[in-house]
């Protein structure tokens, strides 16, 4: 228990320094530049982002050639890749942006896909860590390239250009500090075998492949406004309930022959997210207003886009949870069925509700695909489990209804005092988060005793 501590405790302070860092990126340069040439930029990002994870292997090789042929095979994508991006740039002439975003792709996609051996060897030999400082480092000399490169007044080819120092200065640190030699020029077709390209797949799809067809439909300003309300909305998804439940996964399988300790830690483990949660999405949501034009300037009129975001990865960080049982028993069918129905409802919301609603009901289509896969997960590990949902903790639900009573009377009081100011908005925050924790100790003193236990607990077996 205590290795688990120390390890969780390690990852936490490294993932969420790098993602601090990068939340900070993108606020940055969403504040420098306007909308048009934020989404031209962040146009290749996430076309790389989305090819990018297929290929990291998610399991140990104790066979170090893996990762050789890994090398070898994503080399030749990565060159397969940059040529034929290279080539559609000479024969895009529908946009006079289009053929230097292709070129900067090609360019971009040939670096990230020599990061993956890399990467994939410190993930299998849990050294995250190294993947957290590499991309801390990248991502706080990113942020300054980009400051300069605004200065020189070249529009969206400064986020371009920055994410192409990123890249370098990430590959650079991720090779140097290999402990392994691997070659370039050897490839066996048991590499295939070790790749888990459908459920890869279809979460890449589900993740990017709405904002990936945005400019088809819309444009780039569009691009950049879903981009930005999706990656705010979903921030606390990602890096809670997603990266907790990679860490814990392997902890949750050594109670796979106790059933009785397995569904007591995983209900502990929905309650403290849930309360972790609350506070930083439900309660501040009413005042998130004052704060977004404060950071953004009057370019990005978005907040009711934001605010249906912000709401559907609240509902994902609490009722995906449970997919934690699925991963830990290899259930991977039901994830795979769950992810295909996921990307096909969004599709099918997206395709009625953005037509005549335009982005505003792409969002709504987000929310709805979102709380349909998310109940799916959690009513398949609960039948597996055999847990009552009404009933799996009381705690559970006393969270949820609090923080939304919170929220009601925040949104009273902001009213009532007409607080619009960033020093009111901070105070309203500060009072809600108090009187929600003050809420729940009331009603059981218990559940809050024992959350303080625990985050003690991993400081205290940390030191």
């Amino acid at each position: 228990m205590a290795e688990i501590y120390k390890d969780l405790w390690k990852s936490v302070i490294g993932r969420y320094s790098w993602k601090l860092m990068e939340l900070i990126s993108v606020l940055v340069i969403a504040r420098l530049f306007v909308p048009a040439d934020f989404g031209y930029g962040f146009y290749v990002i996430t076309i790389v982002s989305m090819i990018y994870p297929l290929f990291i292997l998610n399991h140990k090789s104790k066979d170090t050639k893996t990762y050789s042929y890994l090398l070898s095979f994503c080399l030749i994508i990565g060159i397969i890749g940059a040529v034929g991006f290279l080539a559609a740039s000479y024969f895009a002439i529908s946009d006079i942006h289009l053929p230097y975003m292709l070129r900067s792709l090609s360019l971009c996609f040939l670096i990230s896909m020599i990061s993956v051996a890399p990467e994939s060897y410190y993930r299998n030999e849990k050294q995250h860590e190294k993947i957290y400082r590499a991309s801390l480092i990248s991502q706080a000399i990113m942020i300054g390239t980009a400051i300069i490169f605004f200065f020189m007044d070249i529009g969206y080819q400064s986020i371009l250009f920055s994410y192409l120092v990123f890249l370098l200065v990430r590959l650079y640190l991720l090779w140097r500090w290999m402990k392994i030699k691997l070659s370039f020029f050897s490839f066996d077709k048991e590499i295939f075998n070790n790749l888990n390209l459908a459920e890869t797949f279809f979460s890449a799809i589900l993740r990017y492949g709405m904002l990936f067809l945005i400019p088809f439909f819309f444009n780039m300003e569009s691009f950049a406004y879903l981009y930005l309300t999706m990656y705010l909305g979903f921030f606390l998804y990602e890096n809670i309930t997603v990266f907790l439940t990679d860490e814990l996964l392997q902890f949750f399988k050594g109670y796979l022959e106790n059933p009785e300790l397995f569904n007591l830690n995983l209900v502990r483990f929905i309650e403290y997210v849930s309360f972790v949660i609350m506070p930083f999405s439900i309660i501040p949501l009413l005042l998130s207003k004052n704060i977004f034009r404060f950071i953004f300037g009057d370019a990005w009129q978005i907040y009711d886009i934001l605010f249906v975001f912000v709401i559907a990865g609240t509902v994902k960080s609490i009722f995906e949870i449970p997919n934690i049982v699925l991963m830990a028993k290899d259930k991977l069918k039901p994830i795979v069925r769950i992810r295909i129905f996921d990307t096909f409802s969004l599709a099918l919301f997206s395709a009625i509700l953005g037509k005549s609603l335009g982005l505003f009901g792409v969002s709504i289509a987000v929310f709805l695909s979102s709380l349909l896969s998310s109940m799916l997960f959690a009513l398949a590990s609960f039948r597996i489990l055999k847990l009552n949902v009404i009933g799996v903790s009381k705690e559970y639900f006393y969270t949820i209804f609090i923080a939304v009573l919170t929220m009601l009377f925040l949104g009273l009081l902001k009213e009532w005092f007409n607080a619009e100011s960033i020093v009111a908005t901070g105070i309203l925050w500060f009072v809600g988060t108090s009187l929600f924790v003050v809420s729940i100790y009331l009603i059981n003193s218990d559940f809050l005793k024992r959350f303080t236990r625990f985050v003690f607990s991993i400081l205290g077996e940390n030191k």
